[in-house]
């Protein structure tokens, strides 16, 4: 991967690639021509594109850039949702911790469902990078996707550390969305995240702290049609299954 900016760009898109490049540990590379052409004299096929109005992985025919996804859609049944569900399983939900936010498409739905604040931790540089320009953007419009990314705090860390540095019992929930082998039908861009996402933690060892963590209890996503580890409950989405566990 490269990152880049839209041709004849301005001093700040300057600064803010090469912030992202060295954050990335990435090179720079100054674009003044087609991105096509830079893929080609690169021998890369992945660039990191920051533009005026978005930043956006991006790659020949895909791009991938932080917005309100099926918000909308995921909004239709309230709280009936699911994951809604299953964040309000035992009744207390008023703080989030995300511990692997991704693309921010959970957090994004429990801020607008449930008006919780979600403190976001996002293990890839690249990924924190988007969100870090995408959520602001977003808030900044007056509408429900916009007032849920107020919500949303991202920080770029791995799961495991920051949980392993918080108090026994300092939020409500404790959420965990391992990145699964293939996608869900209902993940857009997996493909692309993947070639840039944070290798994940040992789940054994990220539950245990999770469970330290919460107050409440722990919302672990898992593959519906796969077999599933032992856990207090669990709820059933369309493809993937809720496992819930108790704070200890």
């Amino acid at each position: 991967m490269f990152i880049t900016t839209t041709p004849a760009a301005s001093t700040k898109l300057l600064q803010r690639a090469r912030t992202v490049a060295a954050r990335c540990g990435v090179r720079f590379v100054r674009r003044r021509g087609a991105l096509s052409a830079l893929f080609a004299k690169h021998h890369c096929d992945l660039a990191y594109v920051v533009r005026r109005d978005r930043e956006e992985l991006r790659t020949k025919d895909a791009a991938l850039f932080v917005h309100p996804g099926m918000l909308a859609l995921k909004r239709a049944t309230g709280r009936e949702h699911p994951f809604i569900r299953a964040l309000e399983w035992n009744g207390r939900c008023t703080t989030v911790l995300d511990a692997t936010l991704g693309m921010a498409g959970d957090a994004l739905h429990a801020a607008a469902e449930l008006e919780v604040q979600i403190r976001g931790i996002e293990g890839s540089a690249a990924v924190h990078s988007l969100l870090e320009e995408g959520l602001p953007r977003m808030a900044a419009v007056a509408d429900v996707p916009g007032l849920a990314a107020s919500r949303i705090r991202a920080e770029h860390g791995t799961a495991l550390e920051v949980l392993g540095s918080l108090p026994n019992a300092s939020t409500d929930v404790v959420l965990i969305d391992p990145m699964f082998d293939t996608p869900r039908p209902s993940a857009p861009g997996f493909e692309l995240i993947r070639r840039v996402a944070y290798e994940a933690d040992d789940p054994a060892a990220l539950l245990a702290q999770a469970c330290r963590v919460a107050s409440s209890h722990v919302v672990f996503k898992y593959p519906k049609r796969a077999t599933y580890p032992p856990c207090d409950a669990c709820v059933d989405g369309k493809a993937v299954r809720y496992l819930i566990y108790r704070a200890r």
